[in-house]
């Protein structure tokens, strides 16, 4: 049994303990309370707020989320229900166990406004919260005064008129003090876990629940009962009043039975009471009661009192409370984010007629809210002037792009030019998929850069069509992503083989074909789908209102802003970024390979190109700058920069074949040595030349002469500018001489007599500049000391030709580009041999 007992009381303890942290949670976070309706959305229509129809494409403002604390106060209620039901505003009001930390709630943004206030006991909050930091705004005086009093039962003063009820010295007198309950009469208050409402561990004057002033300790039966509610309202002050004024009352703290006790006593006249209570509130108004009038009030009175020295001989307060001038507060952020709610507040007053109504009839309807909606539809002609005209912003008009606008016209030009030029591509490639020009620079991949040119073409053709249609807002990203990713991904894997095979010597050996570099394009793309996925997901794209002007709005492709949205969006970013990065990097390494057909310009141009756009869109894309003018700008660049792309990667090579006229296959010449076994076209070139100088009996061991054989060469300047591989024949004498002739051509070759110059090549030790009349050539030699060999016999060759020579072409030559004549190819008959004529300077072959 034992053990039971022991069980139950500690789980009366804890349920004890459960209810005062259960009140200590709702005291501290308020208790919340709807506002039901009052006024039909019809009847208010007029004011501009709700009720007002909206066109299919018109929006009302988004309302204000409110909250309001209340203390129980009907005209906080009036306030809710006018700022819902005229203006539309989500309202929620609190309630708390006191307003002792109303300033706090208020600054803190618990609460948005608390429109009863009493100043006077709270002047040193008003000067932190609304003087110091500015975190509360003053509202105004509600209109009504409010005072606390000491107040006695009327019926007992009518009762016996000889007698004086109504001052506080009567209470000095047994005369008056009889007709109070006797000491001990009333149970005090007890608080949920048992102890008394007032005791010495939170007040150190109380004892057992009452105040038992000195005059009354020796002998307590001869003093009579003051009521008080609570004592942390107006703390000590009641207390030491009776103290002061040597009172023959003690204090008992009655707590909730406070109010039925008062209302026992006012409906008699057997006996009376004294007791603490404020104006305006319900008891005053709807009971017969009499204020018992205090010493006057004066700021020097209540300078001598504290509340930590209630009861003490150094302690003093000997005067009434002053008037307070009820005040409201309200959160300075309402300024910014809900103006005309703040406007409402500081025009919200009541007069003390108007409250008195309010407490007169909840005394008979026991409802706030039912008291406040009676009170509103009696005063409309009161309130409409408290409610502000809404802000110009409150009803938008759709302003949206429409296909017969010039911009979405223009953006639609574009993507048809880009796609109409992105599609005969891939039937191209495939035809001159065999021919050296195309097939040098990786026809795979060119179809992959134009797919992806495709792709983003396609995600600019969705910024015509209105972010509501469902989908679109994810499908421009995904489009947008997976064809730049396509893009540079090639860009990169092209770049690479070039990197590993010739700027990478050690690296050589390595076989990287067409297939596995395609796999890396396709593990790109895979892990930009992922990325994706998880975008679409965390950030969950979708339209949103964006205010255009003060009347209109339109539908923006917008996404979450969390922190997982965020995240995820930087990452897929980065991810695009790095590709970019690595596209450029390695189109600068590979800037001084001399290979064949070597596109390094072309792909950083490419690359930076991306970049540039890059550059413009991202901030546009963010700036807060007009919808139509980011529409235009972004889809632009992107248009210009991958059509920029398709031209120089695509459309180049299959130019410089077109119009080459090299519509058949070739063998894709390297720059490895000249197998064994085969004719050496170097010696073809000299008997070539020695014919042509000597005659059918010309022989090369008449000359002296420096032979270069299949060397690779390109003409300077221009975007079609390819490789070829020629023969470089250099005569010393009888006459200085450069003979250069195609390899693998049935044309003849030139020779130039003058105006020959070498230069080194910046950047490209086994390279050299050969300057033939008014054309430049980059000239590939076997390595770095040949390419500096060939400079110094070409300058020592021609050094006195050049010097001699000033402005004037030999014989045989056009235009001064210092060609003697073109010579035929060994296998070429008479009858086929070019006739001499105008060539083009500096051509070769």
């Amino acid at each position: 049994m034992h053990r039971y007992g022991t069980s139950a009381a500690a789980l009366v303890v804890f349920l004890l303990s459960l209810t005062f942290l259960t009140n200590a949670v709702v005291r501290a976070q308020g208790v919340r309370r709807g506002t039901p309706r009052c006024l039909q959305p019809l009847t208010v229509a007029p004011l501009g707020w709700v009720g007002t129809a909206t066109g299919a494409d018109t929006i009302q403002q988004a309302p204000a989320d409110i909250v309001l604390e209340a203390d129980a106060w009907t005209s906080t209620y009036i306030a809710a229900t006018l700022l819902q039901d005229v203006m539309g505003v989500k309202v929620t009001v609190l309630e708390f166990g006191g307003s002792s930390g109303t300033y706090l709630r208020v600054a803190s943004g618990q609460v948005h406004a608390n429109l009863e206030v009493w100043p006077n006991s709270k002047t040193a909050l008003y000067q932190q919260f609304i003087v110091q930091q500015g975190a509360v705004e003053d509202s105004g005086m509600i209109g009504y005064a409010a005072k606390i009093s000491w107040y006695i039962n009327t019926a007992i003063a009518n009762a016996y008129p000889t007698l004086i009820f109504d001052s506080w010295r009567s209470y000095t007198m047994n005369s008056v003090l009889q007709y109070l309950p006797a000491f001990g009469t009333t149970t005090p208050a007890r608080k949920a876990d048992g102890s008394w409402l007032c005791d010495s561990a939170t007040y150190s004057y109380c004892s057992n629940g009452i105040f038992v002033p000195p005059q009354c300790q020796a002998n307590p039966s001869s003093c009579r009962e003051f009521w008080h509610m609570e004592p942390s309202y107006s703390k000590g002050e009641n207390e030491q009043r009776i103290v002061t004024l040597g009172l023959n009352l003690v204090v008992v703290y009655l707590g909730a039975d406070f109010t039925s006790a008062v209302t026992r006593c006012a409906n008699q006249n057997s006996y009376a009471c004294i007791f603490y209570y404020w104006k305006p509130e319900i008891l005053p108004s709807t009971l017969s009661l009499s204020v018992v009038s205090l010493p006057e009030y004066n700021s020097t009175c209540y300078s001598q009192f504290s509340a930590t020295r209630v009861g003490t001989a150094s302690n003093s307060l000997a005067c009434n409370w002053a008037t307070d001038l009820i005040m409201k507060i309200s959160s300075a952020g309402l300024q910014t984010s809900a103006p005309y709610v703040s406007s409402f507040f500081k025009q919200f007053s009541l007069k003390d007629h108007d409250i008195n109504f309010l407490l007169n009839d909840y005394a008979t309807t026991g409802v706030t809210e039912t008291t406040a909606c009676k009170w509103i539809t009696s005063n409309r002609n009161l309130w409409n002037a408290w409610i502000p005209a809404p802000p110009a912003n409150y009803i938008l008009s759709l302003d949206a792009m429409t296909s017969s606008e010039a911009l979405p016209i223009l953006v639609a030009v574009l993507c048809a030019l880009v796609l109409s030029a992105t599609l005969p591509t891939f039937y191209l490639l495939y035809r001159y998929s065999g021919v050296a020009a195309v097939k040098a620079q990786s026809p795979r991949f060119m179809q992959l850069i134009a797919l992806g040119v495709l792709i983003v073409d396609l995600s600019m053709v969705l910024e015509i069509v209105s972010p509501k249609v469902t989908g679109v807002c994810a499908a421009r990203i995904w489009l947008l992503a997976l064809g730049s990713c396509t893009v540079l991904g090639s860009l990169i894997v092209k770049t690479a083989r070039i990197f590993l095979i010739f700027g990478n010597r050690r690296r050589m050996q390595f076989n990287l074909k067409d297939a596995r570099l395609l796999g890396g394009v396709l593990a790109m793309v895979a892990l930009d789908v992922v990325l994706l996925g998880a975008w679409t997901g965390a950030a969950t794209p979708s339209a949103v209102v964006s205010t255009v002007s003060t009347t209109t709005y339109t539908y923006l492709c917008s996404t979450r802003t969390d922190a997982g949205g965020t995240a995820i969006t930087g990452i897929l970013a980065i991810f695009h970024a790095s590709q970019l990065l690595v596209a450029c990097w390695l189109s600068f390494k590979i800037r001084n390979v001399g290979t064949t057909y070597n596109e390094s310009k072309y792909i950083a141009l490419a690359a930076y190109n991306i970049l540039l756009a890059c550059i413009v869109v991202v901030p546009v894309a963010v700036l807060p700058i007009n919808f139509r003018a980011q529409f235009v700008i972004k889809c632009v660049c992107i248009l210009l920069a991958v059509g920029g792309v398709l031209g120089l990667l695509v459309w180049r090579p299959i130019l410089e074949v077109v119009l080459a006229g090299s519509a058949k296959p070739e063998t894709l010449y390297t720059l490895e040595p000249q197998p064994k076994g085969k004719p050496d076209r170097g010696m073809s070139v000299r008997n070539a030349l020695a014919k042509s100088d000597k005659g059918d009996e010309g022989m090369l061991c008449g000359l002296d002469a420096r032979v270069g054989p299949r060397y690779a060469i390109k003409q300077m300047g221009g975007l079609f500018r390819q490789w070829v591989e020629v023969d470089v024949v250099l005569l010393h004498h009888p006459l200085p001489a450069l003979l250069i002739t195609p390899c693998n051509s049935p044309k003849g070759g030139q020779a130039y007599m003058f105006k020959v110059y070498a230069f080194p090549a910046d950047g490209a030790t086994d390279c050299f500049v050969l300057r033939v009349g008014g054309s430049s050539y980059l000239v590939q030699a076997k390595d770095a000391a040949d390419a500096d060999r060939w400079i110094h016999d070409i300058e020592t060759t021609f050094k006195a030709v050049n010097a001699s020579t000033v402005g004037s072409a030999s014989h045989g030559s056009t235009g001064g580009s210092g060609a003697l004549s073109t010579i035929s190819a060994p296998n070429e008959s008479a009858g086929s041999r070019r006739p001499p004529g105008p060539q083009r300077s500096g051509m070769v072959g």
